[in-house]
């Protein structure tokens, strides 16, 4: 299924409110150079589909969590998403790696948010008596 905002190439395999969960397409040219670490291809790859993705600026969105080589010798790298260094619970993307090239994107993130602020305005105690309330409202059990 093709994806307005992904390059020549590329194809959003699966969707979930509008957005790319999963996004095959090889980056045969990454603009850091093909020996360049694996990490900084990634944040190439997200450059590519950043549109798709709707994400502002992706090397200060995704940070590398960890890196493996599973038994076919291909790489995987897992990487979170922050806003203003701050976690965004839920997300996590993995970008997969074979034969030197990255050719899969796979996971769940939000666009870029709109948020004007992320200093706290109310204070700890508050927060979580808000949050209690909001789950009292939903849940059978208590919070």
């Amino acid at each position: 299924m093709p994806q307005k905002g992904l390059p020549k190439g590329f194809k959003a395999l699966t969707q979930e409110k509008g957005l790319p969960t999963m996004i095959s397409g090889s980056l045969l040219t990454p603009r850091s150079g093909k020996t360049a670490a694996l990490s900084a291809r990634c944040m190439d790859y997200l450059e590519e589909v950043k549109s798709a993705m709707r994400i502002q600026n992706p090397n200060d969105e995704f940070m590398v969590k960890s890196e493996r080589t599973d038994e076919l010798g291909q790489r995987h790298v897992r990487m979170v998403q922050r806003y203003k260094d701050i976690p965004v619970w839920g997300s996590e993307i993995i970008l997969h790696e074979k034969n030197g090239t990255l050719d899969l994107l796979n996971g769940g993130y939000f666009p870029t948010p709109s948020v004007k602020s992320v200093i706290p305005t109310r204070l700890a105690p508050q927060a979580e008596a808000t949050v209690r309330e909001d789950l009292a409202k939903k849940c059978r059990s208590k919070p």
